[in-house]
């Protein structure tokens, strides 16, 4: 007689997958239980950033910065401007400095013109008056001395207004034959007023105390 045959009851393998992950899922539970544990005691012991005192005292010292900041580039503009007022009164000023030089400078040259044309003017003057001097010297004789027509004097017609002021009252002239002491006298005239010669080339005149014998 045969024996029935047992076949053992089988159980169910566990998945081997499941036993794997299964520590590291507790493990990952237990971090962020942690986590958030720690997060939540350090953010009971933290003041917000607005109500933090040093936060607060970085925002006043930057607020404080930039009030001065701006507070020196207003007076720095401030002073710019000024300068730029002093300079714009300075280079108006000079500008009527120089206008006024040029004023002067103006008429400096239009006087040194007229000055020039006077100059000009009495040179020419001047030259005429010299040369009417020569001329009235060349035909002027003295109311003193003796003279040789031709060589001390020119030859011509001449007139005296009579004796002279500082003379002995009278004027006297006379036609001599030499210029020495004791040369003859040819001819002579005393005249108390206007008297008139005419004198040729190798004559000797004399005359004394008249006034300037002048050439007709």
């Amino acid at each position: 007689m045969t024996r029935p045959q047992i076949i053992p009851a089988t159980r169910p393998n566990p998945p081997s997958r499941l036993l794997k992950r299964w520590p590291w899922l507790l493990g990952l539970i237990a971090a962020l239980t942690v986590g958030v544990g720690i997060g939540a005691v350090i953010g009971m012991g933290q003041v917000p950033a607005d109500d933090n005192p040093g936060v607060l005292a970085a925002l006043d010292d930057i607020g404080q910065l930039k009030t001065t900041q701006s507070q020196r580039a207003a007076e720095r503009e401030r002073e710019i401007g000024e300068r730029s007022s002093a300079l714009d009164e300075r280079e108006a000023d000079v500008d009527t400095q120089v206008a006024k030089f040029d004023e002067r400078e103006g008429k400096l040259d239009e006087r040194k013109t007229a000055l020039d044309r006077r100059e000009k003017g009495l040179d020419k003057r001047e030259k005429a008056i010299k040369s009417d001097e020569r001329q009235v010297k060349a035909n002027t004789v003295p109311g003193d001395g003796v003279f040789v027509v031709g060589k001390d004097i020119k030859a011509g017609t001449y007139r005296t207004s009579g004796p002279s002021a500082s003379g002995i009252g009278s004027c006297y002239y006379a036609f001599k034959s030499g210029t020495g002491s004791d040369a003859d006298i040819i001819d002579n005239n005393i005249t108390k007023g206007q008297a008139t010669v005419t004198l040729s080339g190798g004559q000797i005149f004399e005359t004394t105390s008249c006034s300037e014998w002048k050439r007709q």
